[in-house]
């Protein structure tokens, strides 16, 4: 019976939590005193082709082949870097995150003329398990702490968006909550930048034909009855991709103008401190639960071997 409880709470694991969070350690002497662009998103979104974009790298289309968990392989266009990929932000190609922990980019040290500092994190709910989440939301409450102030980036998948439609809006809803205390006030804070266009059929290979069949969507989860913070997030979205405010776009990588995009960010992005980033935590409600369920467990386990005769503590551990 013992060993079964002693199983069980190992299922969560303690040291990739504390791997994952000393890795993104390194970060914190980097982004002390910064103006931050927060890169977020859940994995496969493109957060890491969308840095080695900023980070001037060339990208070119292959085709890569997956294979589903059934044995079915697919086909599908990816991109890859011309030249040498930007250290720490490989670009994946599978349905598993290529990040583990928050890592940063910062353009001067590559020459360039910038104040801002562009950080990527992995994908929140993300596929490598809740241990990487609640590195992450730890990391991110440190990183919010030390910086000078926060912009956000969400990325959101066009074909998450068609295939389920409530469920990407939610998920685009729980990374607001994470960052921001209201977000009708701070809304010019965040940029909205739809990625996977070209995967879905008859959607045009263009900025602005793809943000008309963007809008057209989200036009219609609108009128689809969604509580009101969603409708609120929805309406902003609507309005910038009809009036072309800087606030929702598209990328294509090919097509990308990363020049314009930095300006973009630079002068219409409004920037809030990370006060509420530092003391929210950020962490999704599923690892939340894992977590207090961790801890639930382990103290059963510590009271079990605390009323034993011969105590053995390695089993709690």
């Amino acid at each position: 019976e013992r060993d079964v409880g002693c199983q069980l709470s190992k299922r969560f694991d303690i040291n990739l939590v504390v791997s994952s969070i000393e890795q993104g350690e390194v970060v914190l002497d980097q982004v002390d005193g910064k103006d931050l662009v927060l890169i977020v998103g859940k994995t496969g979104t493109g957060k890491s082709t969308l840095i080695q974009s900023i980070a001037g790298r060339q990208l070119r289309e292959n085709i890569h082949s997956c294979k589903s968990r059934h044995g079915e392989v697919a086909e599908k266009v990816v991109f890859e870097t011309v030249q040498e990929a930007l250290p720490g932000f490989e670009i994946g190609h599978e349905k598993t995150s290529m990040t583990t922990h928050v890592s940063c980019y910062d353009p001067r040290k590559e020459g360039k003329k910038s104040n801002l500092v562009y950080v990527d994190c992995p994908g929140f709910e993300d596929t490598n398990g809740h241990e990487i989440d609640v590195a992450t939301s730890v990391m991110l409450s440190k990183v919010a702490e030390r910086c000078r102030s926060l912009r956000f980036i969400i990325l959101v998948s066009f074909v998450s968006l068609i295939e389920d439609r409530g469920g990407a809006m939610r998920s685009v809803l729980r990374l607001i909550r994470s960052f921001s205390r209201n977000f009708i006030d701070e809304r010019r804070s965040f940029m909205f930048l739809f990625t996977h266009t070209n995967e879905i059929q008859g959607v045009p290979n263009s900025i602005e034909g793809a943000k008309a069949s963007i809008r057209g969507e989200i036009v219609r989860i609108s009128n689809g009855k969604p509580d009101e913070e969603s409708l609120e997030v929805l309406t902003f979205i609507e309005a910038s991709l009809r009036k072309n405010y800087p606030f929702a776009s598209v990328f294509l990588p090919l097509r990308f103008d990363v020049q314009e995009f930095v300006e973009t960010i630079h002068k219409h992005l409004t920037y809030v401190d990370g006060s509420y980033l530092a003391t929210n935590c950020g962490l999704t409600q599923s690892s939340r639960l894992t977590l207090c369920g961790e801890l639930q467990s382990s103290l059963q386990l510590l009271r079990r071997e605390l009323h034993s005769e011969h105590p053995e503590m390695e089993h709690v551990m």
